[in-house]
This record gives structure tokens, C-alpha cells and sequence, in this order.
């Protein structure tokens, strides 16, 4: 259950990924200060390695946990697994609110 939930999850890093490029077009901010506002962009292209990774770590997370015969530690690399691509998907989503701020 774990593995499919963080495979949907995943995948919704590709989605949400390619729509907020759309919204962004040739450059996306990737930093906002109180005092200065958005003062560090790239190209929105660049976003894609935030699902990418995203993509990495659940593929090596699944094989480490496959090559694991103890239980305790299968669970343990899913879990990890799961909770690193949460946090990427956490700076997706501050990427998404810097546009709301802007």
C-alpha cells in the first residue's frame, strides 16, 4: 500500500510540476525575501528535477527495500522513500506559493 501511494505521489509531482510551468512560461522564481521579493529565478524547465529526484529516490528506495530480507528494514527504506519525496513535493509547493505571492 505504501509503494502505490508513493508512486501516485510521484506521479503528481510530474503533473503538478508541468502545470506550474505552464503558469510560469520561460522563467520561475525560486526564491522570494520579504524585503527584496522574488530575487532568484531560473528557467522553468529546471523545475523538473525536483520531480526527477523525486523519481530517483522512490525507485532506489523500492530496490533497496526488495534486497532487504528483515521486515523491520523493507518498512524502514519505504517509509524513507516515501518521506523524502514528500519533502520534495513540500518545495514544489513553496515553489507554487511564491507565484501567489508575487
Amino acid at each position: 500500500m505504501l509503494v502505490l501511494g508513493s508512486l501516485f505521489f510521484v506521479a503528481a509531482l510530474w503533473v503538478a510540476t508541468a502545470f506550474l510551468i505552464q503558469r510560469h512560461g520561460a522563467v520561475a522564481p525560486l526564491h522570494y525575501t520579504i524585503y527584496f521579493g522574488i530575487d532568484l529565478t531560473a528557467a522553468a524547465d529546471q523545475l523538473y528535477l525536483i520531480p526527477g529526484v523525486a523519481t530517483l529516490v522512490w525507485i532506489a528506495h523500492i530496490t533497496a527495500a526488495g534486497a532487504v530480507k528483515h521486515v523491520a528494514w523493507r518498512q524502514a527504506w519505504l517509509v524513507l522513500g516515501t518521506v523524502i519525496c514528500i519533502l520534495l513535493g513540500a518545495i514544489l509547493a513553496s515553489l507554487n506559493l511564491l507565484d501567489i505571492l508575487a
